[in-house]
């Protein structure tokens, strides 16, 4: 077989790393053997995210046909070593051939490695560029062939830029990054790594929606709050309580309609036929009133959550910003969820004010399609959409 090792401190995997493994695949490899770093010799890891937790990670980044993941390095005690790895998958196929992933300042240093003139005659190098080193890296390559009679590959693949030290600090301040993809982020949020619980109010609202919501729920929820705090930023907006409202918007989102309307009358407010007719619409409330009594949110947040598959009249930023969230974060799959985040980042304008505008125009357009859908599939349709679009139909174009 041709197998290439894919190792690093993964910690955490990013794009960069994604891209390199696309790039690894244009070799037609047999396998890819994605392998954590134990404790590389050369670098110190974070200490942010275990080893169990760094596979799980690279599991959420990497997963597809021909990816194996081993835990050789991860169990390896002391310093880990490259030359024991490469030996060691070596046994397992002793005429296939093996690649070993570099990253370029891996490659720059290789002949600082253990034992490297041992890995040259087991192992092609496998090397990924950064912008601008190609003629360094050519340099190195013919040196080493030369010298050593290496056999070096440079991979003709465009390479993203990502600093994990970087990203550990982004994720430390907004909870995700953007460098990660969702299942990634995921991880990190429910295990809290990197410091991303940010603090112990949003700590408590994690550990709320940890313990009570299902694993496509979940997932859902957390890519709200991503792209809550994302619109915040781009709307000038303060993301602090909108994305504890994020969290919490389909806290109730379970319950069964009985008991999603004993709770509400409970709490005094009343279920009209309307509300009967739209069911799906009680499970805001709800959780807006738990967020009030139970997180201390304020009303206009919590009216956000209240409203957020509805909408109304007067629709505030807060409503605007969960309700849009709520459609087009990355993890939805349905074609007009991706198409409404498509249209909205590919035509966002620069002027902040401007923006404010464009999100109007977006979130009428979703609330048309919604009309329009429900009214072709004979469904009632809440007269609080009703009054949003018409709402929002009236503002300036």
């Amino acid at each position: 077989m041709k197998t290439i090792l894919f190792g690093g401190g993964f910690d955490p995997p990013h794009r960069g790393h994604e891209r390199a493994l696309e790039a690894l695949f244009a070799l037609s490899p047999d396998r890819v053997i994605v392998l954590p770093s134990g404790k590389p010799p050369h670098k110190a890891l974070s200490g942010g995210a275990d080893g169990e937790g760094r596979m799980a990670m690279c599991r959420a980044a990497f997963a597809r046909e021909k990816v194996v993941f081993s835990d050789f390095d991860l169990k390896q005690e002391g310093k880990c070593y490259t030359y024991h790895t490469l030996t060691h998958f070596q046994k397992e196929d002793p005429d296939g051939e093996i690649l070993l992933y570099c990253g370029t300042d891996e490659f720059l240093s290789f002949e600082t490695w253990f034992r490297f003139e041992e890995i040259l005659k087991i192992a092609t190098l496998a090397v990924m560029s950064r912008d601008g080193d190609e003629e360094v890296l050519a340099e190195k390559k013919a040196r080493l062939e030369k010298a050593y009679h290496a056999r070096v590959l440079l991979l003709d693949e465009k390479p993203v830029m990502a600093s994990s030290t970087e990203i550990r600090e982004e994720i430390e301040k907004r909870g995700f990054s953007d460098s990660l993809s969702p299942g990634v982020n995921e991880i990190i949020a429910r295990r809290g790594f990197y410091g991303s619980r940010l603090n112990e109010r949003r700590g408590a609202v994690l550990d709320r929606i940890l313990s009570e919501l299902d694993e496509e729920r979940l997932s859902h929820t957390l890519g709200v709050e991503r792209e809550t705090v994302r619109l915040c930023e781009l709307l000038d907006e303060s993301p602090d309580d909108l994305r504890l409202a994020a969290l919490l918007h389909d806290l109730t989102r379970r319950w069964r309609d009985e008991k999603q309307i004993d709770f509400l009358r409970e709490a005094g407010e009343t279920v009209t036929g309307e509300d009967m007719a739209s069911p799906a619409v009680l499970h805001g409330r709800s959780a807006a009133l738990i967020a009030a009594r139970d997180f201390g949110l304020d009303t206009v947040v919590c009216d956000a959550i209240r409203f957020h598959t509805t909408g109304r009249r007067g629709m505030t930023l807060p409503d605007k910003i969960l309700f849009f969230a709520d459609l087009i974060e990355e993890t939805r799959r349905h074609e007009v969820c991706q198409k409404a985040r498509s249209h909205f980042y590919g035509g966002l304008p620069g002027d902040p004010a401007a923006r404010l505008a464009w999100l109007d125009k977006c979130v009428r357009l979703a609330l048309d399609g919604t009309v329009s859908h429900l009214q072709t599939e004979g469904k009632p349709v809440h007269s609080l959409t009703i009054g949003a679009r018409d709402d929002l139909s009236r503002a300036p174009q």
